[in-house]
């Protein structure tokens, strides 16, 4: 009786289904690193575009928020079960916080201010 085939399938079966689920998770990481980089991008873009602080405001507070909850998500998924995944959820608690509470107090700074939002004009151009 030849068991030694029978073993190595089995074992090609084992390491082929843990390739599998480490495909899946890097997949995951890659959309996350990649999604987060890009909102990044278009949010530093903003701040250039865009014409007033209201509405910069609105660009650096969305993508700060997003951005970072991506991109600690992703490196979350490649650390693995560790210290540092416990430190990357603490800073991702923090700055869940802070971004937009920081936000709120540059707003109303504005506001006390007197700096007006820019409205656009009845040509629907501002």
């Amino acid at each position: 009786m030849n068991t030694a085939p029978s073993k190595t399938r089995r074992r090609q079966s084992v390491e082929r289904q843990k390739h599998d689920t480490r495909s899946y998770s890097t997949y995951l990481e890659l959309a996350c690193l990649i999604t987060g980089g890009f909102l990044g991008i278009t949010g530093g873009i903003g701040l250039f575009r865009f014409p007033d602080v209201y509405t910069r405001m609105h660009a650096a507070s969305v993508t700060d928020t997003l951005c970072t909850i991506l991109l600690v998500l992703g490196l979350a998924l490649q650390a693995g079960l560790n210290i540092m995944l416990f430190k990357m959820l603490l800073l991702l608690f923090i700055l869940s916080y802070t971004g937009p509470t920081a936000s709120h107090v540059i707003a109303k700074a504005a506001r006390q201010y007197g700096i007006k939002p820019v409205l656009a004009k009845k040509g629907g151009k501002s």
